[in-house]
């Protein structure tokens, strides 16, 4: 054997050991993840009949209404507040006026309205908690498979919402009657500056009932906070939507991947870092995404990670940012390269 020949087949086996630690090394700069979009969830901030809402597919833009909820309660209730702001400001420009007999007498029969329909209101919010007590003990004693189960929860929840509305009805006179009896305290007093501050800050009060009373009127109309696409509506037109209850989920634009990193790695990342993606199912559908966020801790591998050596291992979860993309769909395997 020649020492020329010797020479030759110690340089290749360097270059396979050389060619197989690129591979090895290649290897372990891969990761596999599934491509997500962030599912945004959008609820009813007050409560009502669903008068409109979104079909599923629809794409929408930040802003754009996604429901419509009956507010005719909520209406009232600002048109109350309203005339409520609009005689304290009345009141307040008569008592810089001056005080007259003729004055006390309409600011009194205006206590005695006003007593007379908080009363009423109070009657109709007991009737309203008497008819849901009734509705509750039946369906306390109704098995949830009975046909009648469904009639009686129905009824429940439209009784929830006439005993709210009759609440705010009675708040609502209560208050006027209140202002009213306090402006004919005023007249009789005649108008001292103690009673021109309590007339200004009544103004102020009832401005601040208007106010807020035609915030829950503006909330009945919903609209979309980010850009996405419906993907379920929970709720349909007719139905009723409770305080809180969510209307409909949709995708966001923002789609993304978590792959898990073996912590020899996790050195490779930072905030921003561009990562090579391909979809597993569409060779030819290549993108980039760029590291969003880091585990502070360390996990066990997945179980869908496929040989029990594998599934041993310590990870760290990196999730990247990816723009939408024209052919990758939510749910297929990415292969991530860095």
């Amino acid at each position: 054997m020649s020492k020329r020949w010797l020479m030759r087949m110690i340089g290749m086996i360097a270059i396979t050991l050389l060619l197989s630690g690129c591979s090895a090394q290649a290897v372990e700069r891969q990761a596999t993840g599934t491509l997500e979009a962030d599912s945004v969830s959008v609820s009813a901030e007050v409560g009502g009949i669903v008068k409109e809402i979104v079909a599923e597919g629809t794409k929408i833009r930040p802003g754009d209404v996604i429901a419509k909820l009956d507010t005719s309660m909520a209406e009232f209730q600002a048109a109350q507040a309203k005339a409520a702001y609009e005689g304290a400001v009345a009141r307040l420009d008569e008592l810089q006026a001056g005080s007259r007999s003729e004055q006390i007498r309409s600011a009194q029969a205006s206590v005695d309205a006003l007593r007379a329909q908080a009363d009423g209101a109070a009657q109709g919010l007991n009737d309203a908690k008497g008819a849901l007590d009734v509705v509750r003990e039946q369906l306390d004693k109704t098995p949830e498979n009975s046909p009648l189960h469904p009639t009686l929860k129905a009824q429940e929840q439209e009784l929830i919402a006439k005993v709210d509305a009759a609440q705010a009805q009675v708040q609502t006179l209560q208050a006027q009657k209140a202002g009213a009896e306090a402006q004919v305290s005023l007249l009789k007093a005649g108008a001292p500056k103690q009673a021109l501050a309590a007339a200004e800050a009544s103004v102020s009060q009832a401005k601040a009932f208007w106010e807020g009373a035609q915030i829950q009127v503006e909330k009945g109309t919903v609209k979309a906070p980010v850009e996405g696409t419906v993907q379920t509506a929970v709720l349909h037109t007719g139905e009723l939507a409770l305080p809180g209850s969510v209307l409909l989920r949709f995708a966001a634009q923002t789609w993304s991947v978590t792959i898990y990193v073996p912590q020899k790695n996790l050195a490779d990342f930072a905030p921003g870092k561009t990562v090579h993606l391909q979809t597993e199912a569409l060779p030819d559908s290549r993108f980039d995404g760029q590291v969003a966020a880091m585990s502070t801790t360390a996990e066990f591998t997945p179980k869908n990670i496929s040989t029990p050596k594998g599934r041993e291992a310590l990870v760290f979860a990196v999730k990247i940012s990816v723009p939408t993309q024209e052919k990758a769909r939510p749910g297929m395997t990415v292969i991530a390269t860095w």
